[in-house]
């Protein structure tokens, strides 16, 4: 379901409910003067109404220049929002500016409106506030990777909780040299000099006992042991691939897998699509899986020519837009009923 609504955004949003919305993601005016509605960014007045309407937990995105991120951040975040994050748009075909090196690239502001709770406890009341990096992941080139450290995502330095061959070796002669006495100092020193992982000093403690205590005078067994217990620390990689990431574009062709994202064609555009600036639909599309919920509502108050619709429609997500130019609401209302005939044709 999809409606685009010809009116100003502000005054639009006033009749919405509060926390109504799932999510936020839209194009706003840049306030680089390209045509007589690129004035300015928007002020925080639009922020504040996004934020009421949007549910605790839920994400705002939208997109700016180089050269007034900092402005648009900054209104965002003086609405309420907590901004969690930058992702680049790489874009390599624009043309430079005079006195300027080349634009590549635009950000996009990943702002979230503030909740109670655990994150599980406030998907689980509003059904947003999670991001989906399952269904957005990169494929492997091959084979999922294997022997990555469990809990890496945790870790704070890299190469300090996995043993070494050699710190194997030490560690059984340390235990076979050593007496019962020896045995609480030995398990100390191996546990400062790894990570404090609530698993790991249980498991090594446990390892260290047991290897003094049933095979004192074999090494071969206590090589048993420590391989075990590196093999229960360690992991294959997902096999559905690499974490997406918060950078997206067009780069050198071995890279592209990761960033992905090529500018609007003129066939994806439409022929009869006048509007400036339209965002890839592969690009609003992959924004809108990440931090929009299914089955969710996705609101765009800067809805232009509709690609923030054609990607929600296309996602299975509902979609409202809003547009003061009712020139660019009846493209945006082509566009996404042509997306959708074209989805239901395939």
């Amino acid at each position: 379901m999809y409606s685009v609504i010809n009116s100003e955004c502000v005054e639009y949003m006033k009749t919405l409910k509060d926390n109504s919305i799932d999510c936020c993601v839209t194009d706003p005016p840049y306030g680089m003067g390209m045509e007589h509605w690129d004035h300015s960014v928007p002020n925080v007045e639009v922020w504040r109404e996004v934020i009421r309407v949007l549910k605790p937990g839920g994400f705002c995105l939208s997109f700016c220049s180089p050269q007034l991120y900092h402005r648009m951040a900054c209104a965002v975040e003086d609405a309420g929002f907590e901004i969690k994050d930058q992702i680049m748009w790489m874009i390599t075909t624009k043309m430079p500016k005079k006195n300027r090196l080349k634009q590549a690239h635009e950000p996009i502001v990943v702002a979230q409106k503030p909740f109670t709770g655990s994150i599980q406890d406030n998907y689980d009341r509003w059904g947003v506030g999670k991001i989906d990096i399952d269904n957005t992941r990169v494929p492997w080139d091959g084979k999922p990777p294997s022997g990555w450290v469990k809990g890496g995502s945790r870790r704070r330095a890299f190469g300090k909780d996995v043993l070494s061959a050699s710190d194997e070796k030490l560690i059984c002669e340390m235990i076979i040299d050593s007496g019962r006495d020896e045995l609480d100092k030995i398990s100390e020193h191996l546990i400062n000099v790894c990570l404090k992982d609530k698993e790991y000093p249980k498991n090594l403690k446990i390892i260290v006992n047991q290897a003094y205590k049933n095979c004192k005078k074999d090494v071969s067994m206590l090589y048993d042991g420590f391989e075990k217990m590196l093999k229960d620390r360690t992991e294959s990689a997902n096999p559905k691939g690499r974490y997406p990431s918060n950078i997206i574009g067009e780069v050198m062709p071995e890279h592209q897998k990761y960033f992905y994202a090529p500018r609007v064609t003129r066939k994806e555009r439409g022929e009869y699509n006048d509007h400036p600036t339209p965002k890839p639909i592969s690009l609003m599309s992959y924004l809108i899986k990440v931090y929009c919920p299914e089955g969710c509502t996705v609101l765009d108050p800067f809805c232009g020519s509709g690609s923030t619709g054609i990607g929600a429609v296309l996602e299975g997500r509902d979609f409202i837009g809003v547009e003061m130019e009712e020139h660019y609401c009846d493209i945006s209302e082509k566009r996404i009923e042509e997306y959708i005939k074209k989805s239901l044709d395939t």
